[in-house]
């Protein structure tokens, strides 16, 4: 198993030393720094040798579902900025979240906000495949979205969009969140291409006096032949480096 982190890639450094295998980087920022700034991260990571192999908030200000969504053309051609760049970094997957981008409004059709979210997923999928990147579906809790909360519904979304690309995400937050069983994870299979992990009630990094015991879900993605990254997507306090060691630990006591 590897293991990353979700935060800023200047914490690359830090990451490398302790022992950490990739980090998780932002879509979002990927879209805002200069062209410079990101042949400096480019220049980081392959000193490092390390790389930002997956990254997460795919969408900022884009819609695709509603009566507003981001017109087709703008989708595209953002679509291909940020994974091209994402790429160059080293990225293999794109976490397709994005709560706010996929509200349904109030009084929209669900099944066309369900057509419009698969239509949207495809032609993502269709431009990552251009750049060797996996899409990853991403249940979200339904106090972050009203629209796709769980694994067996990402699996359902993925068959319907129905592209090699674009695969299923288990974030074990969510799924404690939403009180999905964890075992839903087996169903996935092969086609589970990605893992966020948390402490399940206050969404923290995981640590050695957490209450949950993180074995469950360690079983569970061995059933399921899972061997891939998990990436550490919690809240931490003021000592980041401490943290991060602890929460390694923890990691490669369970998985």
């Amino acid at each position: 198993m590897r293991f990353g982190v979700c935060t800023d890639y200047t914490n690359a450094p830090v990451l490398k030393e302790l022992g950490y295998d990739y980090i998780e980087g932002s879509m979002r920022k990927l879209d805002e720094i200069t062209e410079e700034q990101l042949r400096e991260y480019v220049s980081m990571l392959h000193s490092l040798g390390m790389y930002a192999e997956t990254f997460n908030g795919f969408y900022a200000a884009q819609r695709v579902v509603g009566e507003d969504v981001t017109p087709q053309g703008e989708l595209r051609e953002y679509t291909h900025r940020v994974l091209e760049r994402a790429a160059r970094l080293g990225g293999k997957i794109a976490v397709y979240g994005s709560s706010k981008a996929r509200n349904i409004p109030e009084g929209f059709s669900r099944e066309r906000a369900y057509e419009q979210f698969c239509q949207a997923a495809r032609l993502t999928g269709e431009i990552a495949q251009q750049y060797d990147i996996l899409v990853a579906l991403e249940p979200l809790n339904v106090l972050e979205t009203n629209f796709f909360h769980t694994v067996t519904e990402g699996i359902q979304i993925m068959r319907d969009v129905d592209h090699p690309n674009v695969r299923v995400l288990a974030d074990m937050y969510h799924m404690c969140k939403e009180n999905e069983d964890l075992s839903h994870v087996e169903l996935a299979g092969a086609d589970l291409c990605h893992v966020h992990i948390a402490e399940p009630t206050v969404r923290t990094l995981p640590k050695r006096s957490d209450a949950f015991d993180y074995g469950q879900f360690a079983c569970v993605l061995r059933r399921a032949g899972y061997d891939r990254r998990i990436s550490l997507e919690g809240h931490a306090g003021d000592d980041l480096r401490s943290e991060w060691e602890e929460s390694l630990a923890v990691l490669r006591t369970y998985f």
